[in-house]
């Protein structure tokens, strides 16, 4: 890296900046009809860019470090910016440099030097008499992946940044016996303890079963809707790519907000790329900019945006640190929590439908949701049985306006802290 760096002092350019990633990574996959199947894989990318004196610029992306290839890349990144408009960017779109640090973090895992394949293997296999079956259920597949991270930075501007992070993964699909429905969660963490010591079969288990117990709506009129931490969670993720400069402003559901407001004074969510131990947790981005949590929503209205180098310079602002492979990427999303627990809020309601997940997709460009999954039948917050299968089509504003609370049970999925929300009735329909 650093021959890269002197190598575009004495080329006279402007400015330049590679960041180099090798990842190592092993995983264990398993069926109730296949053994174990094991595989180890390992990587290395480099990338950067190279700004002439007059603004343009030129990128590379390359697997190899070796003294010719990031010779070649250089040379190939100054021609490409040969080729480019001029532009009143230039070097200063390099990061300027800042304090980067790892300290209170928490993405490396300590123990992860001391695991071996025999422990790894242990959690993903499903074809052992112990844990083919837990009283009615039965493990269907499990995949485990854990990965060690090593990223370095360094640009023309001063800026040297090295970090080590590790992610560890772990599927699990299960199936009641007797029943074809079936289940899968997606649990990932910073720390091994994470997923190797909770018991994610138990809690499958129990939302399916209630899943798969039916139950009778007591009327036709229609219940306001229920979100659990896990509903609400995907759609936030689905939001969240929305608040991004490098979207254009017709193409995003942003534009056709009323005065910015997007929900309910409840709703206000924050994205931290330096949440400590956050599964989007990084230390610095792609462009050695370290992580500036942000607000997106501001108590129910469309708030501050992801910012690159270029993007905040337009802005007369300072980058955020969300910048990953030359795109604007969200990171850590947290909701914040209501006053009151989940039984408090939902004993004043007579009868509800709590959706336990959702699936499908938001159109980022409409804000049109058509999402579906299935629904508990609640009376003052007690789960009586599924009802069916609820669906929505509905624009995420009008979805989020009918927040009527936010619970105060935070919950962690995946990059999501988030909490039970109950909505004023929407528009939906049901299906057994």
């Amino acid at each position: 890296m650093q021959l890269f760096i002197d190598n575009a002092r004495q080329a006279g350019v402007g400015g330049a900046e590679i960041i180099v990633s090798a990842w190592d990574e092993t995983s264990y996959s398993a069926t109730n009809k296949t053994v174990d199947r094991r595989s180890q894989r390992s990587g290395l990318t480099a990338a950067g860019t190279v700004f002439l004196t007059d603004g343009r610029s030129g990128t590379f992306k390359i697997k190899s470090t070796t003294k010719r290839a990031l010779t070649k890349a250089l040379n190939g990144a100054i021609e490409s910016a040969k080729g480019t408009k001029l532009d009143e960017c230039s070097a200063f779109c390099l990061a300027d440099k800042m304090d980067i640090s790892e300290r209170g973090m928490g993405v490396l895992d300590p123990r992860y030097k001391y695991l071996d394949n025999d422990t790894r293997e242990e959690l993903a296999d499903i074809n052992t008499d112990a844990a083919e079956r837990v009283g009615n259920i039965e493990y269907i597949k499990s995949t485990y992946t854990d990965r060690l991270t090593h990223r370095a930075y360094m640009s023309t501007n001063g800026v040297k940044a090295i970090s080590a992070s590790t992610l560890y993964n772990y599927d699990l699909t299960v199936k009641l016996l007797g029943h074809a429905a079936t289940l899968t969660s997606s649990n990932v963490g910073r720390a091994f303890a994470h997923i190797g010591t909770i018991p994610f079969g138990n809690e499958l288990t129990q939302r399916l079963t209630r899943i798969t117990n039916k139950v009778s709506l007591p009327n036709s009129e229609p219940l306001p809707l229920v979100l659990t931490p896990r509903a609400m969670g995907w759609l936030i993720d689905a939001i969240s790519p929305a608040f991004s400069p490098q979207i254009d402003e017709k193409e995003s559901f942003l534009s056709r907000l009323d005065d910015g407001v997007l929900g309910n004074k409840a709703l206000h969510v924050i994205d931290d790329p330096a949440l400590p131990g956050g599964v989007k947790t990084r230390t610095f981005d792609d462009r050695g900019v370290p992580p500036t949590a942000i607000a997106i929503v501001l108590e129910g209205k469309a708030n501050a945006l992801m910012q690159s180098p270029e993007s905040a310079a337009d802005a007369e602002t300072i980058p955020t640190g969300h910048l990953l492979n030359r795109k604007l990427s969200p990171s850590n999303l947290l909701l914040r929590a209501g006053n009151r627990s989940r039984t408090q809020m939902l004993s004043e309601v007579p009868n509800s439908l709590e959706i336990d997940h959702f699936d499908g997709k938001l159109n980022l460009k409409t804000g049109k949701v058509k999402a579906s999954g299935p629904a508990l039948l609640l009376s003052k917050g007690q789960q009586l049985g599924c009802a069916g299968e609820v669906s929505v089509e509905i624009e995420i504003w009008t979805l989020f306006k009918a927040i009527r609370e936010i619970a105060s049970n935070q919950e962690r999925h995946g990059s999501v802290d988030s909490a039970t929300v109950l909505l004023d009735v929407i528009p939906y329909t049901i299906s057994s």
